[in-house]
């Protein structure tokens, strides 16, 4: 009885512990994605030629 109940809190462990690593991942994946394709960090859009040229 002790080693099932010990099996299954290693796998819940486990379980946590994947969960915890996917959802850093997925929160960081942008930012690193970002910095592979060297997109700036800055960027606008304007359909003003004056605000475009001054720019």
């Amino acid at each position: 009885m002790y080693l099932i109940m010990l099996i299954f809190i290693i796998l819940a462990a486990m379980f946590i512990a994947s969960g915890a690593n996917n959802m850093i991942t997925v929160a960081t994946a942008l930012e690193d994605y970002f910095d592979l394709a060297e997109v700036p960090d800055y960027w606008f859009a304007t359909t003003y030629e004056e605000e475009a040229k001054r720019f």
